[in-house]
């Protein structure tokens, strides 16, 4: 992973290096490290790649499983374009490269993200709070966005 500036805190350094690590798991269709990285409480909240939003972690959790069963290889690569760290909450905005297979057809597929992860110190290790990924799109007029 690339950073534009180094922060001087190293157990975010090594959450980012887990992070990393447990999308190449997703990939695999295992999300349990995943898992295991974020928060469990009633305030976490992602905004999957497949859409959609999950709010608690009743709902949260399950969208990682379904989601990570939709692949059976492959791997991920992350740089990140900043990070921003301030007491106990930190986020880091990324861009994801994934290079996977697809569970349902076999067929393999690339897939470029643009991500932004939010994380707390919750008993004195990092935990996601929040999960932005979408695809990265060229950029365009609002014209060619806008829904009619």
């Amino acid at each position: 992973m690339q950073e534009t500036r180094r922060q001087a805190d190293p157990e975010f350094e090594q959450m980012q290096r887990l992070l990393l690590a447990a999308n190449n798991r997703f990939a695999q269709g295992d999300a349990t490290a995943l898992k295991e990285l974020c928060s469990h409480k009633e305030d976490v909240t992602l905004f999957g790649g497949a859409g959609g939003y999950e709010r608690g972690w009743e709902h949260v959790g399950p969208r990682y499983s379904w989601a990570s069963a939709n692949f059976s290889g492959g791997q991920t690569t992350s740089e990140v374009l900043a990070t921003h760290i301030s007491g106990d909450l930190a986020c880091a905005v990324e861009l994801e490269h994934w290079d996977v297979r697809l569970a349902t057809t076999g067929a393999t597929a690339t897939i470029e993200l643009r991500v932004t992860h939010a994380y707390r110190r919750e008993d004195g290790a990092w935990r996601v709070i929040h999960r932005h990924r979408e695809h990265l799109v060229p950029k365009g007029n609002m014209e060619g966005i806008a829904q009619k």
